[in-house]
């Protein structure tokens, strides 16, 4: 049970919503406790059960205030929310008595969501329905508008695309008798069906669609190009769940079907004799890309997964940031980018968060909870909310998480930028352009030097974002035997090849821009460093978009190699963020 003594009510409700946020920090935008602009006065915020993202930089929450309404916090382009809505008496006809976790928002602000209410013409209670705004679009024991003759038994997870269109999931019953059929997957304002009981199974099936055509984790692309479906279909129970995205079911990356009792093919990761079983988490983009979680007939000690087109990028009982990956995927979501968040359980009962491979947030992480990027040594992540509790947008993971502070457990959003992506190109491995006197080194290194025949490394860390406010980027050379220069170019050598210079590849071309020269500590040399501390994106004047090329050009030994004296790193490209 959480508790709020007055303390902790006073310390929220001084607290001030903060704008950026530092990289791969979790920072809390939105507490318990809270009293959010735009309630009532004196009241505040006392437990949040859903968060929603778009593809602009905004984010949303569905919360309950301390006079027991519901309403939805949220802010379309930014992290400094308002309260958008709460339950509302006497509109559209209608009187609002809750708020359900599942709603979305889209670019523009709109929200996509479901409430319970009381019909005023019939008086009926309880009634479950999906809104646009202040427009009901489909109301539990309304007739559907797009199937004759039948009913909506019921009305649920509800959502929205980029572009304001809303979709959401629909029991069927059949006015005249009363019999119960099944459940589609609605879109749009005029209740357009997507998928329905007894429609046609694809190709190759010649089945039809079950009772439950509709899945509760279905998703829509960010302008509604595609949608991705877990549908069952009356084959036989051991091969009658299948995934479909836009009315064909995909293939995995060996070209087999992502169909129950389909062997999991070893180009998507599978085991021997592994096949695909059941489906959880779903999303897809514009641009096709998609993901499934689910399990496999594997072991139950891992048969759980995430894939993403057809390929397996975490299953259960693999190791990822240091932990061991137990039991089914607690949440799960991809952005229009195709980056993957997902949440697991790992030994010790231990919640993790990850962003693809990498591990952004564990139960008991030190979080900030005032809004200045940087964590406070009293306040411990106690736990994270699946389901509902966890989404990606374009810049970043939001995840619902209850925080400890002496004892005391409270609700709050966490905001998580996005890591930046940095892709390693012309190495001197032999996959591009020869090493000066075949001195190859390994794949994501350089040639080889006088001391590391492995070659030197240039790696990232922090968020590459275009302004003081965000970039927390840092590069750093490995493997280096003397001072390095840190440059960044426009273009790749060579179409990412790499031209032979000294003992090593000119990597990074176009307009070259020198940062500076830093002393290695060790072997490794860091920028900003040394003599060198300005930010990256001020050294490099990189804009929001920008997509740059980087690499470390070194001194080696005048005894190694060519007469040359000096090498070089492989290139780094990264994409810079707002």
């Amino acid at each position: 049970m959480r508790y709020r003594p007055s303390h902790i009510l006073q310390l929220a409700s001084v607290l001030t919503f903060c704008s950026s946020v530092s990289a791969q920090v979790a920072t809390a935008i939105l507490r318990e406790g809270d009293a959010p602009i735009g309630a009532p006065p004196g009241i505040t915020v006392t437990s949040i059960s859903g968060v929603a993202a778009n593809e602009v930089g905004g984010v949303f929450a569905s919360l309950r205030l301390t006079n027991w309404n519901d309403g939805i916090w949220g802010d379309a382009t930014g992290l400094n929310g308002v309260m958008l809505r709460e339950v509302q008496i006497g509109i559209s006809g209608y009187d609002q008595t809750a708020f359900g976790a599942d709603f979305g928002g889209s670019d523009t602000g709109q929200l996509g969501y479901g409430p319970t209410c009381i019909d005023l013409s019939t008086f009926a209670q309880g009634l479950d329905s999906i809104w646009l705004d202040s427009t009901p679009l489909a109301v539990e024991n309304q007739a559907i508008p797009t199937l004759p003759g039948k009913k909506y038994r019921f009305v649920s997870q509800p959502g929205i695309t980029g572009n304001g269109i809303p979709y959401w999931l629909g029991g069927i019953t059949d006015i005249a008798t009363g019999v119960e059929e099944g459940q589609a997957l609605f879109m749009g304002s005029g209740a357009t069906v997507v998928l329905k009981p007894g429609d046609p199974a694809p190709p190759p099936l010649t089945s039809v669609l079950a009772l439950a055509a509709g899945d509760r984790d279905a998703r829509f692309s960010r302008n509604g190009a595609h949608y991705i479906n877990g549908t069952p279909t009356t084959d036989p129970g051991t091969s009658n769940s299948h995934i479909i995205i836009d009315g064909a079911i995909p293939l995995d990356a060996g070209g087999n079907r992502m169909s129950e009792g389909q062997p999991v093919s070893a180009a998507a990761g599978g085991l021997p004799g592994e096949t695909w079983s059941n489906w959880g988490s779903l999303g897809v983009n514009d641009a096709g890309d998609w993901m499934v979680g689910g399990d496999t007939s594997a072991a139950t000690t891992m048969d759980n997964f995430i894939a993403k087109n057809g390929v397996i990028i975490a299953r259960e009982g693999s190791v990822l940031g240091g932990l061991t990956l137990t039991g089914g995927v607690l949440a799960a979501d991809m952005n229009e980018a195709g980056g993957v968040v997902h949440m697991w359980n790992t030994p010790g009962n231990i919640q993790a968060l990850y962003y693809n491979s990498t591990l952004l947030l564990k139960k008991g992480d030190l979080v900030d909870l005032d809004g200045d990027g940087v964590v406070e040594p009293t306040h411990i992540l106690h736990s994270m909310l699946g389901g509902a509790g966890l989404v990606i947008g374009n810049t970043h993971v939001f995840q619902v998480g209850y925080v400890n502070i002496g004892g005391t457990i409270f609700d709050c959003v966490f905001a998580i930028r996005i890591p930046t992506t940095a892709t390693s190109f012309c190495s001197g491995d032999g996959s591009g352009t020869a090493c000066p006197c075949a001195n190859t080194g390994l794949a994501g290194h350089g040639c080889a030097n006088f001391n590391f025949a492995s070659g030197a490394r240039l790696s990232s860390a922090g968020y590459a974002g275009a302004s003081a406010t965000t970039d927390s980027l840092t590069l750093m050379a490995t493997n280096i035997p003397g001072p390095g220069l840190f440059f960044q170019g426009t273009s790749q050598q060579v179409g990412g090849a790499g031209l032979s210079f000294g003992d090593g590849l000119f990597c990074a071309g176009g307009a070259i821009l020198r940062f500076g020269v830093v002393f290695p500590t060790g072997d490794s040399a860091t920028y900003p460093g040394g003599l060198t501390p300005s930010p990256v994106h001020l050294a490099g004047a990189t804009a929001s978009g920008d997509v740059r090329h980087y690499q470390c050009w070194y001194r080696d030994s005048a005894t190694f190699c060519t007469p040359a004296t000096n090498n070089l790193t492989q290139g780094l490209t990264i994409l810079w963020g707002p």
